[in-house]
């Protein structure tokens, strides 16, 4: 149970319903405490971590990949200690990018494949993408995506795959400014999103298509088009990513 809470956490989250996804991800929590099996606890705690990064929360995503690593730590939990050590890593480069935090992300992501799991592959591949760009490094960022993009038709996890297309057009757009790709990459992940009904990332990938039309001198274009999208969340304020959507309005 405390698994599937967790798990549903996350899918809400890509739905659009952030308040109840917190509220999903904090009952696996309580749950956890209550059985007081150290691994069950442990795997609570990262995906408590996972449900405040998605957030945009960086203090509770820090606090609860220290209480991973922690516990990780505590019992030899080998395939925790990476994962909770990645989730760190994110939390410390929001706060303060560096190479020192960089570095930490890519020798956990490191040893998390080296464990021979596969699975959210492409959720942490488009963190350290995210922290790449932290630093404007495109350059270091794009060699990654195309090989996870090609990873996932082999193993069918695509509920990060219109994120990763985002973050293409992102590393596009601070070194090829110019490239026509950019629009085009970006609307392949809003297509991909309204498809997996990922609201969420439909918002992120909307939005960063509307401040690029906003340039372009289409104002009235973009703020419709991120006003419908918008108009799929009941709280225009519960995360940080519909906060920066509601200000570009």
């Amino acid at each position: 149970e405390v698994s599937s809470l967790a798990n549903a956490a996350c899918v809400l989250w890509l739905m659009g319903k952030q308040t109840k996804s917190l509220q999903v991800s904090k009952q696996s929590i309580q749950l956890a405490v209550e059985i007081n099996h150290p691994f069950t606890s442990t795997y609570a705690h990262f995906f408590h971590g996972v449900a405040y990064q998605l957030s945009g929360d960086i203090a509770n995503a820090l606090l609860q990949a220290e209480k991973t690593i922690a516990l990780a730590k505590k019992y030899d939990f080998t395939f925790w200690l990476p994962t909770g050590e990645m989730l760190k890593a994110w939390a410390l480069m929001q706060e303060n990018p560096a190479e020192e935090f960089l570095g930490l992300f890519e020798e956990s992501l490191k040893a998390h494949k080296q464990t021979g799991n596969r699975v959210a592959i492409p959720y942490f591949t488009a963190l350290l993408v995210g922290c790449y760009l932290l630093l404007e490094k495109p350059a270091r960022a794009l060699p990654i995506i195309d090989p996870c993009l090609q990873q996932i038709n082999k193993t069918g996890q695509r509920f990060f795959e219109p994120e990763l297309y985002r973050l293409k057009a992102a590393a596009l757009l601070m070194s090829h400014p110019h490239s026509d790709k950019i629009e085009h990459t970006l609307q392949h992940a809003i297509d991909l999103a309204t498809r997996q009904s990922s609201f969420t990332l439909l918002l992120r990938a909307t939005y960063d298509l509307c401040r690029i039309w906003q340039q372009q001198g289409k104002g009235q274009q973009a703020i419709e088009k991120l006003t419908a999208i918008l108009a799929q969340f009941d709280d225009t304020q519960a995360s940080e990513d519909l906060r920066k959507a509601v200000s570009l309005l």
